[in-house]
């Protein structure tokens, strides 16, 4: 049996559908060294002591600057995304009616613009893994698996 030390790791994170009159908010990636120059939705890696919501709701404000109620998020789906990594990833996706404020880029050495895009077209640099889970979402999915290799 494997120790501890040698066991396969999953980390967490969330990302946020955030929609208003059938069109998406997404951000486009720069700077960070992942998906650079394509769309992706408001999104981050879970924090030690946080919850699965705490870290959706503080992604929101760093991110787009909109502050949201943890009983105003529903969850939609979960995606276990498996890569090359020593570790796995398990994402959690999060929607809401209801907010404070204006999305707006408030990480602009992570974010080089921001949008909101008809669901149905959404830009064709769009990250293939939020294509595939806003696919999923749309079927009626609450459980997906994605391979990246």
């Amino acid at each position: 049996m494997a120790s501890n030390s040698e066991r396969f790791r999953v980390k967490a994170g969330s990302h946020l559908l955030l929609m208003k009159n059938g069109r998406i908010f997404m951000l486009r990636r720069a700077g960070t060294g992942y998906g650079d120059g394509m769309y992706a939705l408001i999104a981050g890696h879970l924090d030690p002591r946080e919850t699965m919501r705490e870290n959706i709701i503080r992604e929101a404000r760093e991110e787009v600057g909109i502050g949201i109620r943890k009983n105003d998020l529903k969850l939609l789906h979960v995606m276990h995304k498996i890569g090359r990594a020593e570790h796995g990833l398990l994402i959690f996706y999060w929607t809401t009616k209801r907010w404070t404020g204006t999305p707006e880029n408030r990480e602009p050495s992570k974010c080089s613009g921001t949008g909101w895009f008809d669901q149905n077209h959404l830009p064709k640099n769009t990250l293939p893994q939020t294509r595939f889970a806003l696919s999923e979402i749309k079927a009626g999915r609450t459980y997906s698996e994605y391979r990246k290799w």
